[in-house]
């Protein structure tokens, strides 16, 4: 470092003034001295300047100069220190041996000791501050050394990377790791967040972190520095060297894993153990895994592994009952008779995910049928956001898919009364358009509202009212501008955009079509004077 900064510390003003002037501080390589005298003034350019050589003396009212070096370090300051005192006191010494201070003269100081003290006391502070940029360095390399970890293990487990010894030891090698990892037999463990409570309060980076942190601290306990990888969204990846540990070990730890996790997120976790293979095989291993993961249904913490088998069992829905409950709208009672059916599901520990595919298929099938009859379709049903949202990890355990059944009943009973109140479909219609006017509205936005087709509301509100659905929008829309217009002094492109119009041409041609005028002319003609 070219240039260094010094503060002197002394409650005797004569004494800082003496030893500015002792020394060629300029040609030692100090740039600024900063002088304080008390240990209020010290704590004050240490916060605001930095400081690199503290000369300080020791027995100073309201905090030594001993305290002071310690709050400096406390802050994480590199600081070297060159400590003054009229008295030769061994608990003194003692004490500024622990902190590491590179000097400690007596007073009156002199000049050549002086000297060389400041000179051992740059040398100090010049490898402080050289190791502090190493450990950054090693911080940095580790840092970056986990990441190409991960991103290899991750290319290696998805298939990113072909499974022949060549292309992995090329891989290991671009990644610029060591080559030994090839000559290696792992265990991989695959753990897998099959519902995670509240999990939407949790932004994505925060909970990886979290979930990465957890495993690491309970795995670190038997593997040296584990490597943990988020494979996707929902599953992350633990390659183990064999020799690190062994298989029952490895049971025990994800068992701990499972309980620490469900205790900090709730919901239920699923794990998957490898037997011990070398990286070509790897791929292979991770995709049965995978696949043995997302079969895996049941809303319970269990760890599979290669053996782990389900065998699939026809689960047949009472289809005559369960569709006369639906045609009938007994609603509650068909509630009560899917919850049962789902509770007799839970017991079977081999139940598989494509066990509630089929039932999904068979009871979706159930309300196209009644609604069917009825002359109704059910895509507008099926079409709403709650159940598209949750249609998408619906067969992923029991309690998606009863919860999911439940939404799909809920509208299935709204609907059934909507078609039920037929001819108050247009007074509905209107309800919706006019608490909705300052919102795009569109035929399918509407149909979903009513749960009708488009295609029906458009024939029969034109049938009924001698309008387009389309123009008697527009005739509410510009209905709404004429109040606005004459009630306040908004800009009319402001007016236009509240009423749902986005193009002011637009705007104004459907308002002469309706009024006759521009809107510039109705807000002149027809605008209350005012008092």
């Amino acid at each position: 470092m070219n240039s260094l900064n010094l503060l002197i510390v002394d409650d005797e003003y004569y004494t800082v003034e003496s030893i500015k002037k002792k020394l060629d501080w300029e040609a030692l390589g100090i740039q600024k001295i900063f002088c304080a005298y008390s240990f209020s003034q010290a704590q004050k350019i240490f916060l605001e300047q930095d400081v690199h050589i503290l000369l300080s003396d020791i027995e100073m009212p309201k905090g030594s100069g001993l305290d002071l070096l310690e709050w400096a370090q406390s802050l994480g300051k590199y600081v070297a220190c060159i400590f003054l005192t009229s008295h030769a006191e061994f608990q003194y010494a003692s004490k500024a041996l622990k902190l590491n201070s590179s000097d400690y003269l007596l007073k009156p100081v002199n000049q050549a000791e002086l000297l060389e003290a400041v000179k051992k006391a740059i040398e100090n502070f010049t490898r402080l501050a050289q190791e502090k940029v190493l450990r950054q360095e090693a911080d940095f390399w580790h840092h970056s050394k986990e990441k190409l970890e991960e991103d290899l293990w991750r290319r290696l487990a998805l298939g990113m990377t072909p499974s022949t010894p060549t292309s992995i030891l090329y891989e290991i090698s671009r990644f610029h790791l060591s080559t030994s990892m090839i000559n290696r037999s792992y265990y991989f463990i695959l753990i897998q967040s099959k519902q995670i409570q509240s999990k939407e309060q949790w932004e994505p980076n925060l909970l990886e972190y979290a979930l990465k942190n957890i495993l690491s601290e309970i795995f670190s306990k038997n593997i040296s520095s584990p490597d943990i990888v988020l494979l996707n969204q929902w599953t992350l990846l633990i390659p183990v060297p064999t020799e690190q540990t062994s298989k029952e070990m490895i049971y025990q730890t994800v068992s701990e894993a499972h309980s620490t996790l469900v205790q900090v997120f709730g919901g239920n976790f699923v794990s998957y153990v490898t037997e011990a293979c070398e990286l070509p095989q790897i791929q292979t291993k991770i995709s049965e895994g995978l696949a043995i993961l997302k079969n895996q249904v049941q809303n319970q913490n269990v760890i599979l592994n290669e053996q782990s088998s389900f065998h699939y069992r026809e689960w047949s829905i009472p289809t005559e009952t369960w569709y006369s409950l639906l045609i009938t709208q007994n609603i509650s009672t068909l509630r009560e008779r899917v919850a049962s059916f789902f509770r007799e599901m839970s017991r079977d520990n081999s139940l598989t995910r494509k066990e509630l595919i089929s039932f999904y298929y068979d009871f979706i099938q159930l309300i196209y049928s009644a609604l069917g009859r009825k002359g109704k379709s059910a895509r507008v049903l099926l079409a709403s956001d709650d159940i598209s949202k949750q249609l998408e990890h619906a067969c992923d355990s029991i309690s998606n898919l009863q919860k999911f059944i439940n939404t799909i009943l809920l509208r299935y009973e709204q609907y059934a009364l909507q078609i039920s109140k037929n001819t108050d479909i247009i007074t509905d219609i209107k309800t919706y358009v006019k608490e909705h006017i300052n919102d795009e509205l569109t035929r399918e936005t509407i149909s979903q509202a009513v749960y009708l087709s488009p295609d029906y509301i458009s024939h029969l509100f034109k049938e009924r009212t001698g309008l387009s659905l389309v123009d008697y929008i527009n005739q509410q829309r510009i209905q709404h501008a004429q109040e606005l217009l004459i009630e306040n002094h908004q800009k009319i492109h402001d007016i236009a955009i509240s009423c749902g119009f986005q193009n002011l041409s637009y705007f104004a041609k459907q308002f002469k079509k309706v009024t006759g005028m521009t809107p510039q002319e109705y807000r002149k003609r027809i605008k209350k004077p005012e008092n």
